[in-house]
């Protein structure tokens, strides 16, 4: 099995955060896969930033490689 991660550790990252444009640096890439009560397999990645004050982490969908890719995703 390959997994591909739309980001790798140490790469900038851009967010809303109370509703700015925030900057992070990925420090840890959580990938899962799993198969719950169905045949079909359920697949995500997870991302924690450095000082990003967020314990939970971010979902790849919530991240943006460049500051004008996220205003253009509002």
């Amino acid at each position: 099995m390959k997994i591909e991660t739309r980001f790798n550790v140490d790469d900038n990252v851009y967010f809303m955060h109370e509703n700015s444009v925030a900057t992070g640096q990925v420090a840890v890439v959580q990938v899962y896969a799993h198969k719950p009560y169905n045949d079909e397999v359920v697949t995500g990645t997870k991302y924690y930033l450095k000082n990003s004050g967020k314990s939970d982490g971010y979902m790849e969908e919530e991240l943006f490689a460049s500051k004008q890719e996220l205003l253009n995703s509002l």
